[in-house]
This record gives C-alpha cells, structure tokens and sequence, in this order.
C-alpha cells in the first residue's frame, strides 16, 4: 500500500511510528465536536478518554481478536 494513500485511508488520524511500535492519533478537541456538544450534560467532553472509550468499545464489538494488542494512551 502507498503510504500517501494510508495516511489519506485513515484521516483524521494519523501515523507516527517508534522504535519498537506505532502510535494512530487524533488531536483531540478538534474534530466531531458538535458530537460531544450534545452530550455534554452526561459528562462527555470530546477529550482523549472519551475517544478512548468510544474506541474501546469499537474493538469490543467490531475487533475482539485486537483487544489484547491495540492499547491507549489517552
């Protein structure tokens, strides 16, 4: 895969790798903020925790076999 195209595949994240792994981020505060506006009575606050969670429960449902690989760091 071309890695332009990668880096396009997964806006709004994006890349950075290390020695011994890689990291997908997001700035956080920035993006589908109207999302977190409307929910911001019941504590959301569109910050990294909240991705996290909603992340989490992504991979609960849609990618179990990646629970015990994907970590966050929120």
């Amino acid at each position: 895969m071309d890695i332009n195209n990668f880096e396009e595949s997964i806006e709004p994240f994006f890349w950075v790798e290390y020695e011994k792994s890689v990291s997908v981020c997001l700035n956080v505060g920035d993006y589908k903020t109207e999302i977190f506006e409307t929910r911001e009575d019941e504590g959301f606050e569109g910050n990294g925790y909240d991705w996290a969670s909603l992340a989490q429960i992504f991979l609960e449902v849609q990618k179990p076999e990646l629970i015990n690989i994907v970590k966050f760091d929120p």
